[in-house]
């Protein structure tokens, strides 16, 4: 299946803060959220779900692939394709608001 990321959360504080939760949703907010290890499960299996993000300024879908932290080169971590489009990258999008 192909699923719709909407909202992120990002883990406790530190030098810097890696996603840890994407929101799987609509326009209307989110309605599941799946971890970054589980996502990245299902991204590496030919058969696993696929996720994309889409920008509200242009409608464009970017995929969310899998990569390392540019800045600590932690595996596993997610982010977006890259193309010059900087809404619809993973941290543009809000915190999912968990209860």
């Amino acid at each position: 299946m192909r699923y719709r990321v909407t909202c992120i959360n990002k883990g406790p504080a530190g030098t810097h803060k890696h996603i840890e939760y994407l929101g799987l949703g609509d326009e209307t907010g989110w309605s599941r959220r799946v971890s970054v290890p589980d996502a990245i499960q299902q991204l590496r299996s030919p058969w696993g779900d696929r996720y994309y993000t889409i920008s509200p300024s242009t409608g464009w879908e970017a995929e969310v692939i899998e990569g390392a932290c540019e800045v600590c080169g932690q595996r596993p971590y997610v982010r977006t394709t890259a193309d010059g489009i900087r809404d619809n990258n993973l941290l543009s999008l809000t915190y999912c608001k968990v209860a």
